[in-house]
């Protein structure tokens, strides 16, 4: 049995650590306050394709600057092998698809019923990592698992009376979602170096994780931003076709008063 005094005083978290769980806490806040901002941006009348086309291309710009000003993502991206930058731009267009089919679901899903069913993926993470990954160690941990995943379970079980039910459609793309960021996350730890038996930091084995976020979110953004300009080309010909189909419809319709004046003064000469 340890000392009383360790268990007091624990010792102190190395700055690396602490650096990854602050980063970690912010990620999960962001990611799960996601929803709320999609709400108002989807009844001001944009559409999640508009939504996503911005939100990556404006990470990704970020994502090089970060590259830029931080001297060691910059040697990072340099030491990246064609294997690992070819992995990193898989997890990108993998990553579409965990963020399309969330924010298209957003549309006739509520945030609330959205966000319980997607916080099935740490129990999905904790499921493949026994096989692929570092599983997770100690029954304490499995508990809060267990713990966690129930109180979802009881949440999406018992739905507002009051709240209509939503679309099968807009179900299966949020219960897609997970399933797609589970995958994700096991294999973007597998690029960052992590094993059986350490995670990337120990393993020493990993890519720069800046460097190989930079690229991620660019292959991304490409993904995103080409099915944007795929829609908007669509309305941009939908609009052209109309202006066809009315300027026709103008110049036909006045042919057809010039010529109704014609005949009516030939009428009236004769």
């Amino acid at each position: 049995m340890p000392p009383a005094d360790a268990l007091l005083y624990p010792p102190p978290v190395p700055r690396s650590v602490a650096v990854g769980i602050v980063l970690t806490l912010i990620s999960a806040c962001a990611f799960g306050s996601g929803a709320l901002f999609a709400k108002p941006v989807y009844a001001a009348g944009v559409g999640w394709h508009v939504l996503m086309a911005w939100r990556f291309a404006i990470g990704a710009g970020l994502a090089w600057l970060w590259v830029l000003a931080n001297p060691a993502a910059r040697a990072g991206l340099r030491r990246m092998s064609g294997r690992a930058v070819a992995v990193a731009l898989g997890l990108g267009v993998l990553y579409t698809g965990n963020a399309s089919t969330y924010f298209a679901g957003l549309e006739t899903v509520s945030a609330s019923l959205a966000a319980l069913i997607v916080y099935i993926y740490p129990a999905l993470v904790a499921v493949i990592s026994l096989r692929m990954g570092q599983p997770l160690r100690g029954g304490r941990a499995w508990a809060a698992l267990g713990l966690a995943l129930a109180g979802v379970v009881l949440a999406v079980g018992s739905p507002s009376t009051a709240a209509s039910a939503p679309s099968t459609s807009g179900l299966l793309l949020i219960i897609a979602s997970p399933v797609i960021y589970a995958v994700w996350i096991v294999l973007a730890a597998r690029l960052s170096g992590e094993d059986r038996e350490d995670v990337g930091r120990d393993s020493g084995a990993g890519v720069d994780p800046i460097a190989a976020g930079a690229v991620m979110l660019t292959a991304t953004a490409v993904v995103v931003l080409s099915r944007f300009l795929t829609v908007m080309a669509d309305v941009v010909f939908a609009l052209l076709g109309w202006a066809w189909a009315r300027s026709h419809h103008l110049i036909t319709s006045r042919a057809e008063r010039q010529h109704d004046h014609l005949v009516v003064d030939e009428d009236s000469a004769g």
